[in-house]
């Protein structure tokens, strides 16, 4: 038997963080400066959201950079 895995190329999407963010609700993740976060949807001016720390959640696209 022959298997045969098909990978797309994805694109990823990483922003460095550059004011820190407390989460107000438990869908939102905790940030800090320096941090990488990666924008998994979303667009600038808006709420996105992330991956950061094993945590997936919302975060102001304003934080990042």
């Amino acid at each position: 038997m022959i298997l045969i895995f098909r990978f797309h190329h994805v694109d990823r999407k990483y922003a460095k963080v550059i004011y820190d963010y407390k989460p107000r609700e438990d869908n939102e993740l905790k940030m800090e400066v320096g941090d990488i976060v990666e924008i998994l949807e979303g667009e600038e001016g808006s709420w996105c959201l992330g991956y950061l720390k094993g945590r997936m959640g919302l975060f102001p696209s304003n934080y990042v950079c």
